[in-house]
């Protein structure tokens, strides 16, 4: 289990990555666009999930709640492996076939969701 410094400096480096998003945001950037390096690249487009999400519900998070995501936002990876279950080598070639074809994109929803 990590510390409360390791869980300190996570919630300080998701609120660098949030920070960065923001900016890039309002620079019409893409999320990790001027990152020092590719994983900061994708933890800063982890965090315009997190601000883009929270931007939505009209809602500012507290520390705690950051903590939360900061604590996950170095698990992405094991939980989504863990999360899907393959179907077999035919399984999974199908499976890829329908969401290039069935044209797999991200969508808003009525309700402003994305």
């Amino acid at each position: 289990m990590a510390s409360t410094h390791d869980n300190g400096e996570e919630l300080e480096k998701l609120k660098k990555a949030m920070a960065l998003a923001r900016e890039n945001q309002r620079r019409g950037e893409s999320p990790g666009a001027n990152a020092e390096s590719s994983e900061d690249a994708a933890y800063a487009a982890y965090a315009d999930l997190i601000v883009q999400s929270s931007s939505q519900q009209q809602r500012e998070l507290s520390d705690s709640e950051l903590e939360v995501f900061a604590a996950r936002g170095g698990q992405m990876w094991e939980e989504g492996s863990k999360q899907r279950k393959s179907k077999g080598p035919v399984g999974d070639f199908v499976d890829m076939i329908k969401a290039l074809f069935g044209g797999a994109h991200i969508v808003r929803q009525d309700d402003g969701r994305i």
